[in-house]
């Protein structure tokens, strides 16, 4: 969530000098259908409900990629870090259906056309991903950003990080994720 709202702030405000943006995900086509039953979800249930249904639509495949059987196994490679994330009562929580439904509106706004025609593309930006994350379909989705930008004659720089999930800077890669952006800071 915070990549999308990082990126939906930049386009907002436009008052950095440089955009990194960490863990984004790409177009979702079938978004629109996974509001619509979300939305029916709600109006059956209340705003507060948590849809089993739902989040297996959602993040069901989250962590079949992974040979841990840990639902956080998505997050990091690095077990200490998902109990960590675990342990933390706010961190390990279900989603309401209104909160998802806030997601996936934030996510079709930061992949919408306006987006990638706004003047935040006119500053350097640094994506950086790791290529096991399924938020940003390992690697798939990013891709699809930076091939947007680029076609855009955006400044961008991409940085796949082999072997890493979605917290970059809580996984094997982290020391390796600082330096590249501390590089991209200096240039």
């Amino acid at each position: 969530m915070g990549s999308f709202i990082a990126r939906l702030a930049a386009e907002k405000y436009c008052m950095q000098d440089k955009l990194i943006i960490m863990g984004t995900g790409g177009p979702q086509p079938i978004s629109g259908v996974g509001e619509a039953f979300l939305r029916g979800e709600k109006r059956i249930h209340g705003s507060r409900f948590i849809s089993e249904i739902a989040y297996s639509l959602m993040f069901g495949n989250y962590t079949t990629h992974f040979e841990q059987d840990d639902r956080f196994s998505w997050l990091s490679t690095i077990k200490e870090e998902r109990d960590i994330y675990r342990n933390d009562k706010f961190c390990n929580y279900f989603f309401t259906v209104s909160a998802l439904i806030d997601l996936v509106k934030l996510s079709r706004m930061a992949n919408r056309n306006e987006w990638f025609s706004s003047s935040v593309i006119k500053k350097p930006i640094l994506l950086v991903s790791g290529k096991d994350d399924p938020i940003g379909d390992y690697g798939h989705g990013v891709k699809k950003v930076y091939d947007r930008l680029t076609d855009k004659d955006a400044d961008v720089k991409f940085v796949l990080f082999k072997n890493c999930r979605h917290e970059l800077l809580h996984d094997i890669c982290a020391d390796r994720v600082t330096e590249v952006i501390k590089d991209f800071c200096r240039s």
